[in-house]
């Protein structure tokens, strides 16, 4: 397991693996954020020659895998974050670190498929249906309310004014 520490805009790497390629939901990395970053909902970017994967955080998450479609070579990943509770605008983002990726010594068919890493509104409706079955019903949030949350945080993802 990978750890980070993420201070302010950087994030540092408390504890590192090698990472083999062809790898399918097996590598998990693990966030700390500092005091400035809990008011934020989170989305950690993977980025690889054209590539960009995201998977969501939330306000609570601390946990992701790498994305099963990143091949060997040097990945980038940061953090992005958003304050829904704040008048103007507010995104925290971070400085890149490189994860290195190796060929893995696995030899198969092309047959099994890898699973898509789904995209970020995907990731929101199935926050939101969580939240709707009381799997993460802890904040004490409404389905409408947390739906109503995540659609600004994605609005002023894209630039969009509250």
């Amino acid at each position: 397991m990978w750890k980070f520490l993420v201070k302010q805009q950087k994030i540092e790497v408390l504890e590192r693996e090698v990472i083999a390629d062809h790898q399918i939901d097996f590598v998990d990395l693990k966030f700390t954020f500092d005091g400035d970053w809990k008011k934020f909902h989170k989305v950690v970017q993977f980025s690889q020659c054209d590539e960009t994967y995201s998977i969501v955080l939330g306000f609570d998450g601390t946990v992701c895998h790498l994305p099963a479609e990143l091949h060997v070579g040097a990945v980038k990943m940061s953090i992005f974050g958003y304050d829904a509770e704040s008048d103007t605008t507010v995104r925290a983002t971070t400085v890149p670190v490189t994860l290195n990726i190796r060929e893995s010594g696995f030899v198969g068919d092309d047959d099994t498929p890898i699973p898509p890493t789904p995209d970020l509104y995907t990731q929101l409706l199935q926050k939101i249906a969580d939240i709707q079955a009381g799997v993460d019903g802890k904040d004490g949030l409404s389905a409408y309310e947390l739906a109503k949350k995540m659609v600004l945080s994605e609005r002023l993802r894209n630039g969009w004014k509250a």
